[in-house]
């Protein structure tokens, strides 16, 4: 038998499917004799062009016709089994496969808990609903995310109705598009779509700033000194950014960039001189600063 197994293209319930073959080929020193050629599941044989008979003659082959007619969706499957007076394979078979189109769903439905807005940090639960097609359906879904043309998949195919978009504390405030897709048979194209805005709103700010030098200056060349930045008013983390202005240059150099590192050591210069320190702070990197505080410090 060539092949071993046949599978169907999907096949809406209670239609009957073109025919798919399946070759019996005579390989023995004699006549074949076929008693019986049965399908099973939601599969039936047809008679067809070069459709095997009772006999096949030795080096000879013929047509085994099979139509694919599901009562009910999901995948079914069945077999072909030929009988025949072959003394070493009496029984020979083909596996046969095929999916039973559901009835589509004709909407779905989303929403989110909690409801935008919602900052950075915060786990949003956003739930689907299929409609239209009927009871006990099963719905697969999927989950994107768009904040412009194309979307971001975030949840392939799958019976699971929910996904929960644990916003990460760096993400970029503005409002976001949810797309959810529902469909009822596995494939490319989804039955129906839903898109539900939500915002993302941006980290609370940092509102104060304190810096502290430690020893005070003045101090003498070769002096390390500690810079200390205390931010308040914001419940996330904080990024500080230290630099230092150089008399000599008159200008301001990064001396360490921004990180949740909030001090600095300054091993004074051999040039004296009026120095000065800034910091700035910011809960979010999509921001300059929420802060900045400017510290004199002279070496002499």
């Amino acid at each position: 038998m060539s092949p071993t197994s046949l599978t169907f293209a999907n096949q809406n319930l209670n239609t009957t499917s073109a025919a798919r073959t399946a070759v019996l080929t005579n390989n023995g020193s004699a006549s074949l004799s076929i008693s019986a050629v049965t399908a099973t599941g939601n599969f039936s044989r047809t008679n067809g062009a070069s459709s095997c008979g009772n006999t096949l003659n030795v080096n000879s082959s013929c047509n085994l016709y099979v139509n694919f007619r599901p009562t009910a969706g999901g995948t079914r499957t069945g077999t072909l089994t030929v009988t025949s007076n072959d003394p070493v394979h009496p029984t020979l078979t083909v596996s046969l496969s095929g999916w039973g189109n559901y009835a589509k769903a004709t909407g779905v439905s989303v929403s989110a808990s909690p409801a935008s807005p919602a900052s950075p940090g915060t786990a949003v639960t956003f739930t689907a609903a299929g409609t239209g097609a009927p009871a006990g359906t099963p719905l697969l879904y999927r989950f994107s995310v768009s904040s412009g043309a194309t979307p971001t998949l975030v949840q392939d195919w799958s019976a699971t109705a929910t996904w929960t978009w644990n916003i990460p504390l760096l993400q970029q405030p503005g409002t976001y598009s949810v797309i959810v897709d529902v469909e009822t048979n596995p494939g490319p194209t989804p039955d129906a779509s839903a898109t539900v805005s939500y915002t993302v709103s941006p980290l609370p700010p940092a509102t104060t700033l304190v810096v502290d030098a430690t020893p005070a200056s003045p101090q003498a060349p070769g002096t390390a000194v500690t810079f200390t930045a205390t931010a308040g008013g914001s419940t996330v983390p904080y990024a500080y950014r230290f630099l230092l202005f150089d008399p000599a240059t008159n200008g301001w150099t990064v001396v360490q960039d921004w990180s949740g590192s909030s001090s600095w050591i300054w091993t004074t210069p051999a040039a004296t001189g009026p120095y000065q320190v800034q910091v700035l702070v910011r809960t979010s990197p999509w921001v300059m600063f929420d802060q900045q505080v400017t510290l004199g410090y002279t070496v002499q």
